[in-house]
């Protein structure tokens, strides 16, 4: 990508939004400006630029150790919490670099996080569903000087959803047709689909298919 991005002084705003998947390898950012004249995310959204920061052997297994119970889980996300958000922040401070930008130039940063445990569904062990990512906002949001939002999957849960995937919305924006069914697959460490029916916005579904 492009690290000539030039300052903004019209009505578009920009967003930095950061990704770490089940695999844990590392830290994924995109710069995405959306034009507030523009009604629809298809004819306003630009992809700017785009930075991977991959984590250490260290870090990665702090992780993936959280994935299942151990002891003393509590202290050891507790502390990585504060430590990936230090992480990101770095992250993301390089890549303001590599762009010539500043945090004024950002509206805000979309932070997922780090997932370490995912239940959306009763059994046996989970009487309530939930999930759990860490990386804490608001560490976050001081390190870089810009205003953080985060904790995406909960209210999908909330609401009786499984807290995944996020993406039907923006598929639907930038894909749905008012001709054709349309099916977006997303093949990551978890992969997913979604539905777009023709001229049925209301009814688009995404569900998780599993890792491949």
């Amino acid at each position: 990508m492009s690290n000539n991005v030039s300052h903004n002084t019209s009505n578009k705003v920009r967003y930095i939004g950061l990704m770490s998947g089940t695999s844990a390898d590392g830290i994924d950012l995109a710069l995405v400006e959306f034009d507030n004249n523009q009604s629809q995310y298809a004819n306003g959204a630009n992809l700017l630029a785009s930075y991977y920061q991959a984590y250490d052997h260290n870090t990665q297994q702090n992780i993936m150790r959280l994935y299942n119970a151990s002891a003393n889980e509590i202290d050891h996300a507790g502390s990585l919490n504060i430590e990936l958000a230090q992480q990101f922040s770095h992250a993301i401070l390089k890549f303001l670099q590599q762009e010539n930008l500043t945090a004024s130039d950002i509206t805000a940063i979309g932070c997922h996080g780090q997932t370490i445990r995912h239940r959306p569904v009763k059994n046996e062990q989970i009487t309530t569903p939930f999930t759990l990512q860490i990386g804490c906002l608001q560490t976050l949001a001081l390190l870089t000087g810009i205003r953080v939002v985060g904790d995406f999957r909960t209210k999908d849960i909330a609401l009786g959803g499984q807290g995944a995937p996020l993406v039907p919305a923006f598929h639907q924006a930038i894909f749905g047709s008012a001709e054709k069914d349309v099916f977006v697959v997303n093949i990551g460490g978890i992969a997913n689909i979604t539905f777009l029916p023709a001229n049925a916005p209301h009814k688009t579904t995404g569900f998780d298919t599993g890792p491949w």
